[in-house]
């Protein structure tokens, strides 16, 4: 449905010359950042390799300032490792690889910093809301040398809908009437609690983990009507 909304968006670009849409693809760095980690015994968390795919719709209130409407899919998650001795005395270790996909709905506001006949220098800004497609945790934990792997689906337990705030920053390159390519670099800061229950089930707590994700990318923009 979501996908449906953004192309009836740019398929009705071309009444105005102020309307441009497009898509863009790269990669992600991803991780999770624990927000009370005096509740997290112990564990670290590194980042994850994933792709990223977006389209939008664009309206230019001006040479400088537009409004964008995205739909992405995002690939996030973070690797994670423990080592620690249980209460009973036993050492226990655990590797392990998160993997999460994500839809997302950014509405952003751009502005171009710098205008050029060759390059523009935009920004971005704006808030995201993301709909949780699957999430996987796999990997291996052992205790006391005796190890055995993990392979769980975490949507049971895996928040549905987060929010979070976009921070971007772009080249876009001007060598065309009807379309540009563009570079961009953006930040996802998340703002809500990304699971519904506890990451590891050896922990009694429930911390609070939120996304942080970077995703670089390239695209085409182009302008729809005269």
């Amino acid at each position: 449905a979501f996908l449906i909304f953004v192309f009836s968006i740019t398929a009705t670009c071309g009444f105005s010359q102020d309307w441009y849409g497009g898509l863009d693809g790269g990669f992600t760095i991803s991780s999770i950042k624990v927000v009370n980690e005096t509740d997290y015994a112990t564990g670290d968390f590194s980042p994850r390799l994933g792709l990223h795919l977006g389209i939008f719709g664009e309206y230019g209130f001006s040479e400088r300032w537009f409004a964008q409407l995205w739909l992405n899919y995002d690939q996030r998650g973070a690797k994670f490792k423990d080592s620690r001795t249980t209460s009973a005395g036993q050492s226990y270790s655990t590797d392990l690889k998160l993997r999460t996909h994500y839809f997302g709905l950014p509405l952003m506001i751009k502005f171009n910093f710098l205008s050029s006949e060759k390059v523009d220098l935009f920004g971005q800004f704006g808030p995201e809301v993301s709909f949780l497609g699957w999430a996987k945790m796999k990997g291996t934990e052992t205790l006391d040398g005796s190890t055995s792997d993990i392979d769980v689906r975490l949507n049971d337990t895996w928040s549905l809908v987060t929010t979070s705030l976009v921070f971007g920053l772009g080249f876009e390159f001007n060598h065309s009437e009807t379309g540009n390519t563009f570079v961009q670099v953006q930040y996802n800061l998340g703002l809500s609690d990304i699971q519904q229950q506890g990451f590891n089930e050896q922990y009694t707590s429930d911390p609070e983990a939120r996304d942080r994700t970077i995703s670089i990318t390239v695209g085409y923009r182009g302008m729809f009507g005269e």
